[in-house]
């Protein structure tokens, strides 16, 4: 688990699901990106002298990626689960999820089933991605295939390829996991094993152009890996930059941030969002269509599961 500044409430679940596993014999290794925030402090503080299976890793604040890459460095087990510190996890999950991998020699990597809630908790919907290997891949070029915090893999097939690049901010799961399925295979368990937490502070919600700029650059690298070719990310990533800015990437990126928000429970900031994209392109039914969606979300509760589809 990496941390940084996280709500005392959500980081000490998170942290609870951990410590309450069914399977029990494992390492609980925390990296605190250089918090500040008070609360978040005193639960780590209180979090590690409670129960001696947790590793506090205090570092400066040098942002996810490098904190990803030193909790991976200092992880000494077989396998390593990732937890995301406003998520949770169902009692089972670590359990089932190396029971899988043991049994499952030619995969290396395996998620789950996600229950998608909002920042209080209500539950919204579930995803539920492929769970064969090769119906995994595929998924790979729409989308990743894994909630981050809901996987588990073999530590000696993420040290193999490197570990999660620096230079894949705000992708750097999907292309780390998309590499891992391309070289030793992947798969999902068909349970609810993990909780996802819709927030405000989430990347989706905050950095829509950098993911959408990233999702290109992952299938351009993607092809070449399936081509033979060497994997140039820096040049990838400076062409596609170039490219949208003139593209329509912006408008449907304003729109996913906007959709984001609304399922957090950040209702006023989704319309606001909205209402932004719709000025982008106020002849564009999609946005208006949008706006009322988010309208009918906020104003009828029964209906919210029925408004988006969680994929």
């Amino acid at each position: 688990m990496t941390v940084f500044e996280e709500q005392g409430g959500h980081l000490q679940a998170s942290i609870d699901s951990v410590l309450a596993q069914s399977f029990a014999n494992f390492e609980f290794v925390i990296v605190d990106d250089g918090s500040r925030a008070k609360e978040t402090l005193e639960v780590l503080e209180r979090a590690a002298s409670k129960d001696n299976r947790i590793r506090l890793i205090r570092e400066g604040h040098n942002g996810l990626i490098a904190a990803l890459n030193v909790g991976l460095s200092h992880c000494r087990g077989e396998f390593v689960c990732r937890q995301d510190s406003d998520d949770w996890s169902e009692p089972g999950r670590i359990e089932r999820q190396v029971e899988f991998l043991r049994r499952t020699p030619h995969v290396a990597i395996v998620g789950s089933y996600v229950r998608q809630c909002q920042r209080n908790g209500d539950e919204l919907g579930v995803f539920k991605p492929p769970t064969a290997p090769a119906d995994v891949r595929s998924f790979c070029s729409v989308q990743s295939p894994f909630a981050h915090g809901a996987v588990c893999f073999r530590k000696s097939a993420i040290d193999a390829i490197g570990g999660y690049r620096k230079q894949l901010y705000c992708v750097e799961d999907w292309d780390c996991f998309w590499r891992l399925i391309d070289t030793f295979g992947g798969a999902n368990i068909p349970e609810v094993l993990y909780n996802y937490r819709f927030t405000g502070r989430s990347v989706s919600a905050r950095k829509w152009k950098e993911q959408a700029i990233g999702s290109r650059v992952l299938r351009i690298l993607a092809e070449r890996r399936d081509a033979g070719e060497p994997e140039n990310v820096e040049q990838a990533v400076a062409d596609v930059s170039e490219q949208f800015e003139r593209s329509e990437a912006g408008y449907f990126g304003a729109l996913r941030e906007a959709d984001h928000k609304v399922l957090a429970g950040d209702g006023l900031a989704g319309l606001m969002a909205i209402v932004r994209a719709v000025g982008m392109r106020p002849y564009g039914a999609l946005g208006w269509l949008k706006l009322v969606r988010a309208l009918t979300f906020i104003a009828v509760p029964p209906l919210r599961r029925r408004l988006f589809s969680f994929r």
